[in-house]
């Protein structure tokens, strides 16, 4: 009897190489006075409520970053080429209600069709959710480091568009608060 591989235990092990094989930002060089400058560019597609949202979630986590901060403090960035992160801001995309209702019928049919015409098999639901794709870089006096792709998530399920923008801009604070804690990592 052939024993087969459980499904779980190939996502799991996808998942972990995924999170070994994602590039991260390293200091090349010391931060100097333990600054480090915030800077935030949208490319022309970025509509300017989530420019806004997102300004003001970077705004509020600098503050509060910096009243935890152990080593580096965040700033508003003032000068991109020296001692700054620069996140360039790529695309966002929002789930509208059409997208929603028509995810939620697919998984729906999804659920329920596989097991009536199949014995013993498992339905299947799919979701799709809130993108922003970012691209990440130093500052060349601290890295030469190329720049980094990276994208986040939110779940869009079942709000208007300003509830998605709302969540959008929290993940993002949470981003840019993981992306600096990588840098303290490599900075001490």
């Amino acid at each position: 009897m052939k024993k087969i591989v459980n499904p779980i235990i190939i996502i799991l092990l996808a998942i972990i190489l995924q999170a070994c094989a994602t590039k991260k930002l390293v200091l090349e060089s010391n931060i100097q006075n333990s600054q480090l400058g915030v800077c935030l560019e949208y490319a022309d597609i970025i509509d300017e409520k989530t420019q806004a949202a997102f300004n003001n979630s970077l705004k509020n986590l600098i503050e509060q970053y910096n009243n935890n901060a152990d080593s580096i403090k965040l700033t508003h960035c003032n000068n991109p080429s020296q001692q700054a992160i620069v996140i360039n801001v790529l695309e966002t995309d929002y789930v509208g209600p059409q997208e929603q209702a028509l995810w939620t019928t697919v998984s729906l049919l999804g659920i329920a069709v596989p097991p009536l015409l199949f014995d013993k098999m498992l339905g299947f639901v799919f979701f799709q959710n809130n993108e922003t794709t970012t691209e990440l870089t130093l500052s060349s006096d601290l890295s030469s480091q190329e720049k980094i792709k990276r994208k986040f998530h939110t779940w869009p399920f079942y709000g208007n568009i300003e509830k998605q923008r709302n969540k959008q801009s929290k993940k993002f604070a949470e981003f840019v608060e993981e992306i600096v804690q990588q840098l303290e990592l490599s900075h001490s």
